[in-house]
This record gives structure tokens, sequence and C-alpha cells, in this order.
């Protein structure tokens, strides 16, 4: 994990960057008559709204412990296979929650961190400690998993 801070942009860094940006929000109308950044404007709508209308309600419940991990896992990948507003379709998604909750031997414990993960922090170290529990505790069942004969591959063979 990176404990010192971030580099601070250079000037042309921060050039480079509001050039980009102003690209950006300058940019034309596609075929669809809105601009790339109209369109962002209307996926992060969509988003709220699939969060707010669907997703809200399985997370509390696996939260509260009214669901349990395969049928919270089941829950969400129904919702993302409807709703591709974000990229929780592959590898950094829905892929790996997957590939832990079927790596971790011990699912309660998976369960555990995963609810412990996703619950909303009261601050920011709140979340910065969560962040690194979860990535030690990610860490912890691959190495175990390698440790126990199989690959980054897959099962043994």
């Amino acid at each position: 994990m990176r404990d010192e801070p971030l580099p601070v942009l250079t000037p042309d860094k921060i050039t480079r960057a509001s050039q980009l940006l102003r690209r950006y929000m300058d940019a034309p109308a596609g075929d669809d008559g809105k601009t790339p950044y109209e369109n962002n404007i209307d996926l992060d709508q969509k988003r709220v709204e699939t969060i707010d209308g669907e997703l809200t309600a399985p997370v509390g419940s696996f939260l509260d412990g009214q669901l349990s991990s395969s049928e919270f896992k089941t829950e969400i990948d129904g919702i993302n296979k409807r709703n591709a507003h974000w990229g929780f379709k592959g590898i950094k998604g829905q892929m790996f929650f997957n590939l832990l909750f079927n790596t971790a031997e011990n699912k309660s414990e998976c369960a555990e961190e995963i609810r412990a993960g996703i619950a909303l922090p009261a601050n920011d170290d709140m979340a910065s400690s969560r962040i690194k529990t979860f990535a030690s505790y990610v860490k912890r069942v691959g190495e175990e998993w390698i440790d126990a004969g199989n690959t980054h591959h897959g099962p043994q063979r």
C-alpha cells in the first residue's frame, strides 16, 4: 500500500489536464445529438436511478444479514447485467466479486469482510482503514488459493 502523499502535479501536467478537460467539454455532439458531456450526465442519472431503485434494498439486506452472500452475489449480478451503467461487468467489478467469493474457503468470513468493505464509513480515515483491511483480506485469500496448489488461472489440474 502507498502511505506517502501523491506527488503534486507540475505546471506542465496541470496545463495538459486543463487542455484535455476543455477538449472534452467542447467536444461536438455525436450521432445521437448529444455531446460526450451530456451523455455522461445522462449516464450518471441512470446510475443514481439504479442505485436508488434496485441496489439499495439488496445491499441493505446483505448488510443486515437478511441476504446470504450467495443470494447477494446472484442479486447483484442480475442487476449489473440489466444495467450496464458502470464498469462492474469486468475483472474490476462483478467478476472480481465472483472470484473472491468462489476462492474464499471460509464463506462466512468472506461475507463479513465484504460487509465491512461496503458499509458506509463514518469518515475518510475509516474509509481508508476499511480499504486497507479489505485489500489485505483479498491478498490473503489469493495467497491461500495459491498455497493450496491452485494457479492464478484456476484450480489445480
